[in-house]
């Protein structure tokens, strides 16, 4: 779900950068984009990339009308999610020539992806400034081999967990219900 909603990001900031500001399309898809962009964000705050500061950015150039940029930076991110070069090449979002997709074979692929990567969920109530010195900590506890480093509320890679006392255990996201999906093309899954 979350990857078809970011290639239908990226199809339609592309198709807005296509058209001049007083076409009949450019406002509505626009809006579209925006009501996208609502739609992930309560999604995107629990994933390690492309993090919240990567995807407040995005946001901001939306509705800054940078939309060439927005454009660019939601292709890259798309792009290093589908191939999971995030866990390796965080650097790419921030170059500005095209993405390192640049692995040439398969085997460097897969030697890439074997590299160790390991996530930890810490379950706790913080403010942004704990977070950071949370971050801070845990990043200077990293051994030198390890270059990258992401912080997430949640993600399917999450090999241990850290439950802090007093927790409360329910979000405070308000996320979206089938009828805000329905809105933005969202597709719903249906097990089975």
């Amino acid at each position: 779900m979350r990857a078809d909603v970011w290639i239908g990001l990226v199809d339609d900031l592309g198709y807005v950068c296509t058209l001049p500001r007083e076409h009949a399309d450019c406002a509505d898809r626009l809006e579209h984009v925006r009501r996208t962009l609502a739609a992930l964000m309560p999604i995107e705050s629990y994933w390690a990339f492309p993090g919240g500061r990567v995807f407040g950015e995005l946001c901001t150039w939306v509705e800054r009308g940078e939309l060439a940029r927005a454009h660019q930076a939601a292709r890259r991110i798309h792009r290093m999610l589908a191939a999971q070069t995030y866990r390796h090449e965080t650097s790419a979002l921030e170059s500005e020539g095209e993405l390192p997709s640049q692995i040439e074979s398969d085997s460097e692929r897969q030697a890439q992806l074997s590299r160790p990567y390991f996530e930890v969920l810490i379950v706790d109530e913080m403010t942004p400034s704990e977070e950071n010195a949370l971050h801070r900590r845990v990043q200077s506890k990293r051994s030198p081999g390890f270059r990258i480093f992401n912080d997430a509320a949640l993600a399917r890679a999450a090999q241990a967990t850290a439950a802090r006392t007093a927790v409360a255990l329910s979000s405070r996201a308000a996320l979206p219900t089938e009828a805000d999906q329905q809105r933005v093309s969202i597709p719903t899954v249906q097990v089975v």
